[in-house]
């Protein structure tokens, strides 16, 4: 076919496994068009979709039970996309039976190809997409590995199509998060197949170094610091009558000592600590440590700034100036100063990963790929898992995989204000006007994940790949008060106390821990930790903040559990985007980034 022969303008767009929206989403905002044919038997799916892209044709069905023919009614195709289930596919599937019929859904392609011959399809999957081959008593056969793979896109090829595929990081390419997947692109009009030149790549890379690409964007920026972050020693009933929120007290030990070890590598032992600056204004101020504080005034509002690298350790007895952590413990009693604590921000995933990588992160990086379950969480300090042995990651780093199942959280820290109304800021920004009132606090925050042995990460990094269980990363805050005689240790003693179980410190009773910030010292106060809203999910994965996922067209509302599902399911937009500007310039003159200007393009 060759493009002389056909109307641009009269070609259509047609998503199969539309899902939540995430890829009518990214061709839309890459296109100014709208997608024309939305196909998913998930009926939650379907409504969040006609909720967003109202003017699409939508068919509640399966893929086989549509017919390309009577549903395009003549229009010819201009780009179909192809999601097909992947759970079956996946590595997170582990050593489960996988159903031969959902992994052959791949064959749909054909079908659409042999009949309506899209110009252009991309097919979106994980990366086991490569091994599809035969199953046998529900369990692929090693020997045949690929083998269905190749036979499928032989008969691709044999219908007229060229045929490339490659993994894609969603980070690369503006997207807060650091999921990887698969990328099929055939396409049967003569043109060439375009890979997109990433945008975005990791902060300490040559790339960025030389000025040519971004930085990835950070866990930090999709996280709405305004939100508490209760204290992991706070009771239910003490959260509920502070905040008016749920919250799950007593943490459960792994849980526990994942906090504890992400407080330890992300707090007491980085060379980076993410400082969060709660000010007056509400606005969010981070900053590097080694940056120097905001404007400081007479009144002293802020407990933090252009902390050390190192944390110390003093004797209250003795008005020791400290030294290094990675010297011995000088003894320290709980009756004089020292009294304050450090915190860290972190995102943290909850379920289980195969061997003993990290998948937490920072919050100054992108989250992972984010799934249908809800299983981020902020807390200070780290990122944290509520189960297995995962400790969590700093919150400057991307999420990992976000699944349907919320279990990932943050630690975080931050300069917080004993006052209400106020947000924070990051380290790597000066802090604001320091009153003579000690309204503020310094927290430190990473990123948690509450999953299998994820250690969190920093929130300067993307968040790590958010799955259809969703819900496994949250926020640790580490709160950090300065010392003084006779000053209040909060709960620094059950600090102590974690650390000396999970990490090994071995520290006394008169013991406490001091960082060193700016010629004054600090001591670890209190430890928060949050799962990641839904919201904050949707944002890792690069969907619009406009984009309504907390009710359908009719006003109905979504629980959490079904709006994480339908995240952490989808496609990140900024994916979709890159390939269609890369392969359809001639449908993208213009640069639309939220739902409201989508919707005017879309009137004109």
């Amino acid at each position: 076919m060759s493009t002389g022969q056909i109307n641009l303008l009269d070609e259509i767009i047609v998503d199969n496994f539309a899902g939540g929206g995430g890829a009518s989403t990214g061709m839309e905002l890459a296109t100014g068009r709208v997608v024309d044919i939305a196909i998913n038997h998930d009926p939650d799916a379907i409504l969040m979709h006609r909720t967003n892209h109202p003017h699409t044709t939508h068919y509640q069905a399966s893929v086989w039970d549509v017919d390309p023919m009577e549903v395009c009614r003549g229009r010819p195709v201009g780009l179909a996309w192809f999601s097909p289930d992947c759970k079956h596919f996946s590595k997170a599937k582990g050593g489960k039976p996988v159903d031969k019929n959902i992994r052959g859904l791949a064959w749909i392609v054909l079908r659409w190809a042999g009949t309506v011959r899209p110009r252009v399809i991309i097919l979106e999957n994980v990366e086991e997409f490569q091994t599809w081959g035969p199953v046998r008593k529900g369990k692929p056969v090693k020997k045949l590995t690929g083998q269905t793979f190749r036979k499928w896109l032989d008969q691709l090829r044999n219908l007229g199509y060229d045929v490339e595929w490659r993994e894609l990081v969603a980070a690369d390419y503006g997207a807060p998060t650091t999921r990887k997947r698969f990328f099929l692109i055939a396409r049967c009009d003569g043109r060439p197949i375009v890979w997109p030149t990433p945008t975005h790549a990791p902060a300490d890379s040559p790339e960025v170094k030389a000025g040519l690409r971004k930085p990835w964007r950070s866990a930090a920026e999709i996280i709405d610091w305004s939100l508490p972050t209760p204290s992991i020693f706070d009771t239910k009933e003490s959260i509920r009558e502070k905040y008016n929120l749920a919250a799950q007290r007593p943490l459960r030990p792994n849980t526990m000592a994942r906090v504890a070890r992400g407080v330890d590598k992300f707090v007491i032992k980085t060379a980076s600590p993410f400082l969060v600056v709660v000010n007056h204004s509400g606005e969010f101020r981070g900053q590097d440590p080694g940056e120097p504080l905001q404007t400081v005034t007479a009144k002293h509002g802020y407990g933090v700034a252009s902390p050390v690298l190192a944390p110390w350790t003093v004797t209250n007895t003795t008005n020791s100036t400290g030294h290094p952590a990675s010297e011995p413990v000088d003894t320290a009693r709980t009756g004089g100063g020292g009294g304050q604590m450090f915190l860290s921000a972190s995102l943290v995933q909850y379920h289980t990963e195969q061997g003993e990588r990290v998948r937490g992160q920072g919050l100054d990086a992108p989250l992972l790929t984010v799934d249908a379950s809800n299983r981020y969480g902020l807390s200070a300090v780290c990122l944290e898992k509520y189960y297995g042995t995962a400790t969590g990651q700093g919150a400057g780093e991307p999420l990992h995989t976000i699944t349907a199942k919320d279990r990932e959280g943050v630690v975080a820290a931050s300069l917080s204000k004993f006052y209400g109304g106020v947000v924070g800021a990051e380290m790597s920004q000066p802090l604001p006007t320091v009153t003579s009132i000690d309204h503020n606090a310094v927290q430190m925050a990473h990123m948690v994940k509450l999953k299998g042995t994820n250690l969190g990460g920093p929130v300067s990094e993307p968040v790590q790949t958010i799955t259809a269980g969703g819900g496994h990363f949250g926020v640790v805050t580490t709160m950090i008060a300065p010392v003084s005689p006779g000053a209040d240790l909060k709960n620094w003693p059950k600090i102590r106390e974690l650390l000396n179980t999970y990490c090994g410190y071995g520290l006394k009773e008169d013991e406490v821990i001091l960082f060193q910030i700016t010629g004054g010292l600090y001591f670890m106060a209190d430890i928060g930790l949050r799962m990641l809203t839904p919201r904050e999910l949707y944002r890792a994965n690069g969907f619009p903040d406009d984009y309504i996922i907390d009710r359908d067209y009719t006003g109905k509302e979504y629980g959490k559990a079904k709006q994480v599902a339908r995240c952490g399911n989808a496609v990140p937009p900024p994916f979709a985007t890159a390939l269609v500007r890369a392969n359809l310039p001639e449908w993208c003159g213009q640069t639309i980034t939220t739902m409201e200007e989508l919707e005017k393009a879309v009137a004109v």
